[in-house]
């Protein structure tokens, strides 16, 4: 196995086992060894296992290249899940808007002041774990078409453990550990995404409504800038290739 997808592959599931574990277990660990040691535990632990995926990658990566071919459905595969996962990061952001006003004026390009998103809208109809699956699809996106064995594993992590984390925390909530998840929220909301507003129990056109359109379309725009600079350094990798 590559080095680089070895050390990196082994970095995102301890990252998931020791979250898995020590959240699932937190208050006996607690009352065993103390609040401020298991923070100190939980820190430790994590940033051991990430440093495993930055060692990875820093040392080996980007690790082998692979004979991969770079057809267009493989491409716009990959543009469609980055752009749905940016947008999803968009989305988490405050609402864009023009630096300048049209009496002149300069504001701030954030507008901390919006308060349109309604508490269970925008993002949560699609999942009730929206940061964690944006970051996780904008990774998937750039994975699909990346030729290297070890920025693959890399890019992939954060979705396994999106998956993984999310499943688990709506584990706890249900029996009421460290949090809530109600019959009416899991009724009305989804973990994976989209799964809700495809069964009918969410309204893709309220989302529609809902979201930030200038984040949208900024964030569209830089995942097409990256994937059009991926694409004119293309023929160098195919020649590595060959």
């Amino acid at each position: 196995m590559d080095k680089c997808a070895k050390w990196i592959a082994f970095g995102w599931s301890a990252f998931a086992a020791e979250n898995l574990i020590l959240s699932e277990n937190r208050q006996m660990i607690i009352d065993r060894i103390g609040d401020k040691t298991y923070h100190g535990m939980y820190s430790t632990l994590s940033t051991l296992a990430c440093g495993s995926v930055a060692y990875g990658y820093i040392k080996h990566g980007p690790g082998l290249l692979m004979k991969s071919k770079f057809g267009p459905l493989r491409t716009a595969i990959g543009f469609g899940t980055a752009a749905v996962g940016a947008i999803g990061v968009g989305q988490l952001l405050p609402k864009f808007q023009l630096p300048i006003k049209s009496d002149g004026s300069v504001t701030c390009p954030f507008d901390f002041k919006d308060k349109s998103m309604p508490e269970n809208g925008g993002l949560q109809r699609v999942t009730r774990h929206p940061t964690f699956y944006s970051i996780g699809l904008l990774g998937l996106g750039f994975a699909i078409t990346t030729p290297y064995v070890g920025r693959l594993a890399l890019l992939t992590g954060p979705l396994f453990v999106a998956i993984i984390g999310t499943h688990h925390q709506d584990s706890r909530f249900r029996r009421g550990i460290g949090g809530t998840l109600t019959e009416e929220r899991e009724k009305e909301t989804s973990n994976l995404p989209f799964i809700a507003i495809l069964s009918g129990r969410n309204d893709a056109s309220k989302l529609v409504q809902e979201l930030k359109l200038t984040n949208v379309c900024v964030a569209v725009a830089l995942v097409s800038l990256m994937f059009l600079t991926k694409r004119a350094m293309r023929p160098r990798l195919l020649a590595k290739i060959t």
